[in-house]
């Protein structure tokens, strides 16, 4: 009888309570089990008699329970020789998490086989019910359903129904089968397979996967039909014939394998020719994960396209569309007791063309890296020893190696209320060069010392606000840091850059990024920290940092030979977030320019969820005379109505009085269905570089999502993750 258990739900995984928060129809446990019963059948009515010595007549009330089953009828006879109990009047049939009714029906109970006809089910945790004119449990492990309906929506409602003639599921392996299947939505048949097998458990099963549909004004219409291939049980692949109107059929391949200690995924698209470029096109990906030992682990991330464009015009992926290079790594890790190591390969595609050699990435062919982990000791000299080779390759360039150490010495002296950590840092960097100039040296070094003592005070004492009693703390930070001057003009410059200024970066030791240049300075950052941390909850309700660097000597090393740096102070940075209430957050970041008197960068954002499918974010970036955008986005229920949504994003440049991506739609979604509608916009790179040509890529998206059985059309999860920020939880 335990065959029941089974469900007979397609593609599907158990539904989570607000997936079917809008079912006005919510089924309860009918039997909660009773595990005292053992291996025991206790089978009770109101009257009953023998017929001899095999047969047992009741009636009035019939119930047989089990430990995990219970059945009820008005009249059954049993079959002590054959163990079996035929029910009639009416039978009713129940687990922890399902129902079944029927006219009548013959159970096996030594056999778990038999049979209910005119029946009816319901399954609870997959909110499911149906409809069988005979459902037949031909063993433990295999039940059909003979002219059978399945659907997730409402009693007394059928959005969606899906009909077949016969359906079997067999649990031992898995697998279920249906023949002639038949899928309606709101009354109206869409979808016929004259045979379908499909998975009823977590186990694989080759077969189609939901096609997917967009619509784009450059490429036409765009269908896909993947087709899911379980080669074996640590192997799969997933094989998409592509038709896209006004370009041609591509085919998209994925294979992916697994073993105890492997894992690696390989993705091969190729369109033979592009009827729009008369070209071939396509694009290959290649990631991998593994463990060679207990301490020793792998990580390849290969990437290549066949031209520049495609990454704009053909991915399905909405965040490559402006890459400029592709990265190719292949990274062996071993992580000690007390150290750690990485030996890297590192390449580039450049995908823009028009990206001059010298303005290309270096390759590292190799690049190894060191870091030694012993544990810091409050009270106690603390050693550490980093370390880097590098080689360094471009065609037509500067190329050579690089070995790049740094021995340290701290003492952390920590109290209750304070600390303090003196540390010593010595750099060393060593470069062996080819293609120099007649007459350069090929060998240059480099040793320069660093001194920072860090130390910070805690402050805190407790306040009321509102009737709420908050714990709010005080933190001062002085960072000093001393680096002597050396000449390295001489040096290459192979990954050293000037990152952006933020508040992290008033703490760094360096304000160049790699190693080519280690800035001078005699410097002392001065920063406060506040926070507001609720007493009841412990939550952070407020955060505020501000900071500024105060020099005291002029900095001469830069980038390509620039002027020396006279300024006595750095721009004031600072951050914040705020939680005005539970459901409102503030997050705010700024620079002020000291010497132009003006904002040199800012962002401000509100977000603000007062319920899960309630949500509206905007903000604002500011970059000197660069950037100046508008960013909205929002979830949000029309009114008067919890099933309809409204979708959004929009980007907008005050800079250029243009709208960069923006998207809107409909999302709609009842007890058992969900529907999205949604039209999106960005500016596409290429359109915009030619002239008296548009420069938008403009598509449109619809998915239907079949709650239970999956989604058919383009899928348009990914972009309403990135653009809505909240939006997946």
């Amino acid at each position: 009888m335990s065959a029941l258990l089974l469900s007979i739900l397609l593609y599907s995984g158990q539904g989570t309570a607000s997936e079917w928060a809008l079912c006005s129809h919510h089924l309860s446990p009918f039997f909660s089990g009773d595990a005292s019963l053992g291996d025991n059948t206790v089978i009770t009515a109101d009257e009953g008699r023998a017929i001899g010595q095999e047969t047992y007549e009741m009636s009035g009330s019939v119930e047989l329970m089990q430990a995990n089953q219970l059945l009820r009828s008005e009249n059954a006879r049993y079959y002590k020789s054959e163990d079996r109990l035929d029910a009639a009047g009416g039978i009713f049939f129940a687990t922890p998490d399902a129902t079944f009714k029927g006219d009548r029906g013959s159970l096996n109970l030594g056999s778990s086989s038999g049979n209910i006809d005119n029946a009816s089910f319901q399954m609870r945790s997959k909110h499911a019910r149906g409809d069988a004119e005979q459902i037949i449990f031909e063993s433990q492990d295999v039940t059909v359903l003979k002219d059978a309906t399945y659907t997730t929506c409402d009693p007394g409602r059928e959005d969606w129904l899906l009909h077949s003639s016969k359906v079997t599921l067999d649990r031992e392996n898995g697998v279920g089968s249906a023949q002639h299947a038949v899928l309606s939505f709101m009354h109206v048949p869409f979808f016929y397979l004259p045979y379908i097998s499909f998975p009823i458990d977590d186990r694989r099963k080759s077969g189609l996967l939901p096609p997917t549909f967009r619509s784009s004004e450059i490429s036409g219409t765009d269908i896909s039909a993947p087709y899911y291939l379980n080669l074996a049980p640590q192997r799969d692949a997933t094989v998409a014939p592509r038709y896209i109107s006004k370009r041609g059929t591509m085919l998209g391949n994925e294979l992916r394998f697994m073993t105890a200690r492997h894992y690696g995924t390989l993705n091969l698209d190729y369109l033979s020719d592009d009827k729009l470029f008369g070209k071939e096109r396509g694009q290959a990906k290649y990631r991998h994960q593994g463990r060679l030992a207990p301490r020793l682990t792998t990580s390849i991330d290969l990437n290549y396209v066949t031209d520049a464009d495609y990454l704009s015009e053909l991915s399905n992926s909405l965040s490559l569309s402006s890459t400029t290079h592709l990265e190719r790594t292949a990274d062996l890790d071993y992580l000690g007791d007390a150290w750690q190591g990485r030996l890297r390969l590192q390449a580039y595609q450049t995908v823009d063309e028009t990206i001059v050699g010298g303005s290309r990435p270096y390759q590292r062919l190799p690049q190894a890296t060191f870091n030694s982990l012993l544990p810091v000791r409050d009270d106690s000299l603390h050693y550490s020893l980093s370390g880097e080779y590098v080689y360094f390759d471009r065609a037509d360039s500067l190329t050579g190696s690089r070995l790049d150490l740094q021995p340290q010495i701290s003492l952390p002296l920590t109290t209750a209320a304070s600390y303090l950590t003196p540390s010593l840092k010595l750099q060393n960097t060593t470069y062996s060069l080819n293609n120099q100039p007649l007459g350069s040296e090929v060998r240059l070094n480099r040793t320069v010392p660093l001194l920072t003592l860090d130390s910070g005070l805690f402050f805190e004492r407790d306040t009321e606000i509102a009737s709420r009693r908050y714990l709010h703390t005080l933190e001062p930070r002085l960072f000093y840091l001393y680096v002597p001057y050396r000449d390295q003009s001489g040096l290459p410059l192979f990954d050293s850059g000037a990152p952006d200024f933020n508040f992290t970066r008033l703490f760094a030791t360096n304000r160049f990024s790699g190693v080519d240049r280690v800035g001078d300075t005699s410097q002392l950052t001065v920063a406060l920290t506040t926070r507001m941390i609720e007493n009841d909850s412990g939550k952070e309700r407020f955060h505020a940092s501000v900071g500024q660097i105060f020099y005291f000597e002029d900095r001469e090393v830069g980038l390509n030979g620039d002027a020396v740096d006279r300024s006595k102070e750095s721009d004031i940075v600072a951050e914040s977030t705020a939680y005005l209430r539970n459901d409102v957050a503030l997050d705010a970041d700024y620079e002020w320019d000291i010497e132009a008197h003006e904002t040199a960068r800012g962002a401000l954002r509100l977000r603000y969820k007062p319920a899960s499918r309630r949500i509206f974010n905007v903000g604002y970036r500011y970059r000197n005379t660069t950037q100046k955008q508008v960013d909205v986005s929002m979830l949000w229920p029309l009114p008067y109505t919890r099933r309809w949504h409204f979708v959004g994003r929009w980007t907008h440049s005050l800079l250029d009085e243009q709208t960069i991506e923006s998207f809107s739609g409909l999302e709609y979604q009842s007890c058992c269905w969900k529907v999205h509608f949604v039209a999106h916009r960005f500016i596409n790179k290429e359109l915009a570089n030619q002239a008296g040509l548009d420069p938008y890529e403009r598509s449109v998206f619809l998915q239907l999502e079949l709650k239970g059985m999956g989604k058919l059309g383009k899928t348009v999860d990914e972009l309403l993750e990135n653009g809505i920020l909240d939006y997946r939880h």
